[in-house]
């Protein structure tokens, strides 16, 4: 899909870094595994973002509803 290239040279150095690049059926956004301290091959779900900005609202004393939108215009 068409970008600007600024997004597109940081997904390009995210894939080379997390290597990735050279796989094109992998998921572009995955989980963490813990056990192995890496990325893993799981994908990571709506649920599992939304769940993570509750907990990092949380941690930060924020008592707001958000979700991935509301960072959008930010």
């Amino acid at each position: 899909m068409p970008c600007n290239h600024m997004p597109e040279q940081h997904l390009l150095d995210y894939l080379e870094v997390c290597g990735f690049k050279d796989d094109p059926k992998h998921v572009l956004f995955s989980t963490w595994d813990r056990k192995e301290k890496r990325l893993s091959d799981r994908a990571l779900y709506q649920s599992d973002v939304h769940a993570m900005i509750r907990r990092r609202l949380r941690a930060a004393e924020i008592d707001v509803p958000a979700g991935c939108h509301s960072f959008r215009a930010t």
